[in-house]
């Protein structure tokens, strides 16, 4: 067995926009190895925070929580979107992404950390 000879997936994530305002809808746009199956972690704080086995990452682990998941395509594409409520208590509340992806008999791997913050 070799390290040098497992595969890694590759994934991204990238909100369409940082700011978001409350009663609208935020967008995540993903990339990485094609048909890689993803997930995506929601977290109240930022990191940097170790997880065992994986490395480091950009958000809190004290709140993260799984959101959601799928499949990206074959041409290594996905997106997410989801409503958020028109309450004014939201504003100002600063939300850590993560995500991570498998594909096959590789290496799971960790993505970019985003933060996106909620506006009036």
């Amino acid at each position: 067995y070799s390290l040098e000879a497992t595969p890694v997936v590759n994934f991204n994530i990238t909100p369409v926009a940082t700011s978001i305002p409350v009663g609208s809808n935020l967008a995540f746009n993903f990339n990485g190895t094609p048909n890689a199956g993803w997930e995506l972690y929601a977290s109240l704080d930022g990191g940097p925070s170790a997880l065992e086995g994986y490395g480091v990452i950009g958000a809190g682990t004290g709140t993260i929580a799984y959101f959601t998941g799928g499949d990206l395509d074959p041409a290594g594409q996905g997106s997410f979107v989801f409503g958020i409520p028109n309450d004014a208590q939201l504003v100002g509340l600063k939300i850590w992404w993560v995500g991570g992806a498998v594909a096959g008999a590789s290496l799971p791997q960790i993505s970019n950390t985003v933060v996106t913050e909620f506006t009036p």
